[in-house]
């Protein structure tokens, strides 16, 4: 079984009762819908879309993202030869699908003050995620996470205005971004389910991931 399938669930119907306390990226996404859901209460009819990874719409070949983390951890994996056995799963959707279904959920009035999570079915575990580089000619060689963390370090890469974020803050303590291995929760997608009972699908991540290989 896929490691997220064994994760606990994070249900589109329950709101957390607080902000992510490692991410402050995260922490404004819980700080925005508790100010969507606070209008809700005064009358505001909205919709919440928790969306994953967005990459380029489906006929785009684009290279990778130089603001991404995720894609520059990749980038930065390619540069350097090898690629850290540790990681979370990876899921993208394409922005032209992505925006077809939120727009087709919108149309439905019965669906408003809802949240949609908008998840790729078919999303990956961080270990294909180096298998689809390593068939795409890439002879990357598999590291524990220090040992990468110090080649990442010692020369100056795609992932160098992330150090602050993978470098542990002492020997012993782990990095904000070894805290989230494995963590990732069970993402349900139910009222999108409901919603879209014959929704487009995006292709699966096997395939995006491919398409935005390092050039």
């Amino acid at each position: 079984r896929n490691q997220w399938q064994t994760a606990r669930a994070f249900d589109e119907n329950v709101f957390p009762s607080q902000g992510d306390h490692l991410l402050g990226y995260l922490r404004t996404k819980w700080v925005s819908e508790k100010l969507i859901f606070d209008a809700i209460k005064h009358g505001v009819s909205c919709y919440v879309f928790r969306p994953p990874f967005i990459c380029e719409g489906e006929g785009a070949h684009g290279g990778l993202s130089k603001d991404d983390f995720m894609l520059n951890k990749i980038q930065a994996s390619v540069e350097l030869g090898s690629i850290p056995t540790e990681g979370f799963y990876l899921d993208m959707y394409p922005a032209d699908v992505l925006a077809a279904n939120m727009v087709a959920i919108v149309g439905k009035k019965q669906y408003h003050n809802r949240v949609f999570q908008l998840t790729n079915p078919e999303k990956i575990t961080w270990g294909e995620v180096v298998k689809v580089l390593q068939a795409g000619g890439y002879p990357l060689h598999e590291l524990s996470y220090r040992d990468w963390l110090t080649q990442v370090q010692s020369v100056p890469n795609s992932l160098t205005p992330f150090l602050p974020f993978i470098v542990p803050l002492s020997d012993t303590d782990k990095s904000i971004y070894e805290q989230y291995h494995g963590t990732w929760p069970q993402v349900l997608d139910t009222n999108v389910i409901e919603a879209l009972k014959e929704r487009k699908q995006p292709p699966p991540v096997r395939e995006l991931l491919r398409r935005y290989l390092p050039h």
